[in-house]
């Protein structure tokens, strides 16, 4: 599955993408980036962007800079962690406690 963004209105990002379970069966994934009215951005959990989807984020966001925060609100992101802390240092991270213990870069809250 190629990775997608779509744009759902009043500031806010559905992005889809491909999560291979087992190396067998592609179950996907899926994120959300909402612009706060502050003209901020957060992300409803992590995900590694590819390609076309890195990019018009990272045009939609000042090239990562007005990423405010990511909010994991389920464990299952954590592979995604990692890449999210290294596209967007300066955001903080929440989330479970196995996130911090997986991706010790992600600056937990």
């Amino acid at each position: 599955m190629e990775d997608k963004i779509y744009d759902l209105g009043a500031g806010f990002w559905s992005i889809r993408g491909s999560f291979i379970k087992n190396g067998i069966l592609d179950i996907g994934v899926q994120c959300a980036l909402v612009k706060l009215s502050s003209s901020r951005f957060i992300f409803l959990d992590s995900y590694t962007l590819t390609d076309g989807v890195r990019a018009q984020v990272m045009g939609l966001t000042n090239d990562g800079q007005d990423v405010e925060a990511v909010l994991n609100v389920h464990p299952f992101h954590t592979v995604h962690c990692e890449q999210m802390a290294k596209d967007f240092p300066q955001a903080i991270f929440y989330g479970s406690s196995r996130h911090p213990k997986a991706s010790p870069e992600c600056k937990m809250e």
